[in-house]
């Protein structure tokens, strides 16, 4: 019947000065101590200077009162480890379908990247800024109030709309030594040089610019694209840049087969074993995929501390099996990450639970309760965030409320399952990121959603019409 409500007992009325919140559901989840989850009944969360005040059965006064309607559900707000915002509304559609010839590889090297590229230089910094805008307005919608984004150099547009929208952002510019210009027809990558002291000399300058620090809504990381595009010596500087920063590093692991015969062919090693080869690990550089890894990659992984960012949806469509619980039982620290696939964080859960089952041939562990740890506080482990993740006293105040009142999803018995497997994210009501209340009644507060949309299709839709003219529509 699900998880064992934690019963409080109720207190006096709390007195609170104005600048105070006070959301009630149905029922709260505040965490998970020792594997189970803790549901407060009929509980109320008081937010009050961007922090979680009490966690209370009792009545609240002089506060702000927000009340989830019937049968809701209050929740960390969820943390996506690794995402491309850019590519949810410029991809939606068009890569799906496309044969890729049993592998990663070509979807990466002849059409995201070229893409990518190709709207990196066409859109100016206005209509960058209004896709992004839309895609984090989407994101938040989808409940997720943290995002880790990996985006292109010139798009400072990402930091700006994450003001803009409200929701905790940590961006991460991409850094190389070499780009990959497309595939030959063997489908082996085509590369040339680039400039990366100048990219890392550009991100230093973003850093200076937007980060505000180790509790700040908008942080800076810096994102080397991964091992096969940056040089050993390349990714010693940009590690030890980051730390003299005081900010993290992010990069894509063993995440293609080209990417594997690269570093066999050049350096003798999996992507995995390069890294650790050259230092390149710790708790504060984020592996991003690690799909082929080995399990000697898992021991390294967990021996040196390096958390993992597992993106199941991604590799689902090119039919292959990633799941996040062969990190998280080899010991690693692991959150789920989105990649841009989906832009509702419940949805990918669904489908990384899904997926843990298939790889293991059995439920093996796999429940909504653990879901939602590793989405919350497993993800904010991974960024190194205690203070996010959870619904406790001194946490961030970033909240979701869901509403489990479709009628498809009657009678509620287990709350928890039945947000993880059934509702799809469609229910968000509430979003709270740092005390504000970013969404109400599902509706955004601070930004005109539709208008912001519609400006965004139009960008989008005339990069894929110039890529059309250039290039071979995708098959």
């Amino acid at each position: 019947m699900g998880p064992e409500p934690r019963e409080m007992s109720p207190e006096p009325v709390v007195t609170s000065r104005a600048d105070r919140v006070a959301v009630t559901a149905r029922w709260v989840l505040t965490g998970h101590r020792s594997g189970t989850p803790e549901l407060v009944p009929h509980g109320t969360v008081v937010v009050r200077d961007g922090r979680i005040e009490d966690v209370t059965t009792a009545e609240v006064a002089d506060a702000r009162r927000i009340r989830l309607p019937g049968n809701s559900l209050l929740l960390p707000g969820f943390v996506d480890v690794h995402s491309h915002s850019l590519n949810g509304p410029l991809f939606r559609g068009m890569t799906e379908d496309r044969s890729r010839a049993g592998t990663q590889s070509t979807l990466v090297y002849d059409v995201l990247m070229p893409v990518g590229d190709l709207a990196a230089t066409t859109m100016t910094d206005d209509e960058a800024r209004a896709v992004y805008t839309a895609s984090l307005l989407r994101i938040l919608a989808g409940g997720t109030t943290t995002t880790v984004d990996v985006f292109r150099p010139r798009h400072r547009a990402f930091l700006d709309a994450a003001r803009d929208v409200g929701i905790r952002a940590y961006g991460a510019p991409y850094l190389a030594t070499r780009t990959v210009a497309g595939v030959d027809a063997h489908g082996t990558p085509v590369t040339r040089e680039s400039d990366g002291p100048a990219q890392l000399e550009h991100a230093v300058q973003l850093f200076r610019e937007y980060d505000e620090g180790p509790g700040g809504r908008i942080r800076v990381m810096l994102g080397p694209h991964c091992t096969d595009t940056c040089s050993p010596a390349y990714l010693a500087k940009v590690l030890a840049t980051a730390r003299d920063l005081g900010t993290n590093m992010t990069i894509h692991v063993a995440q293609s087969r080209p990417e594997l015969a690269y570093l066999r062919r050049h350096h003798d090693c999996t992507p995995v074993e390069f890294l650790a080869r050259h230092g390149i690990c710790g708790p504060d550089v984020v592996a991003a995929h690690c799909a082929f890894a080995t399990p000697d990659d898992l021991a390294v992984l967990a021996s040196t501390g390096t958390p993992v960012a597992c993106c199941p949806a991604t590799f689902v469509h090119s039919g292959r099996h990633v799941s996040y619980r062969t990190f998280v039982d080899a010991g690693v620290t692991t959150g789920i990450g989105t990649d841009g696939h989906s832009l509702t964080y419940l949805e990918e859960l669904r489908v990384a639970g899904t997926v843990a089952k298939l790889a293991a041939g059995g439920p093996s562990g796999v429940t909504s309760a653990d879901l939602l740890r590793t989405g919350t506080e497993g993800s904010a482990a991974v960024l190194g965030r205690s203070d996010l993740g959870r619904i406790e006293r001194g946490a961030r105040a970033d909240l979701v409320g869901l509403t489990l009142n479709d009628p498809g999803l009657e009678p509620v018995l287990d709350p928890l399952s039945t947000a993880v497997w059934h509702s799809a994210g469609t229910g968000v009501d509430l979003v709270v990121v740092d005390g504000a209340v970013l969404v109400e009644q599902g509706r955004h507060t601070r930004i005109d959603a539709a208008a912001v949309r519609r400006s965004a299709n139009a960008v989008v839709e005339r990069i894929w019409e110039t890529f059309a003219r250039a290039s071979p529509p995708p098959t």
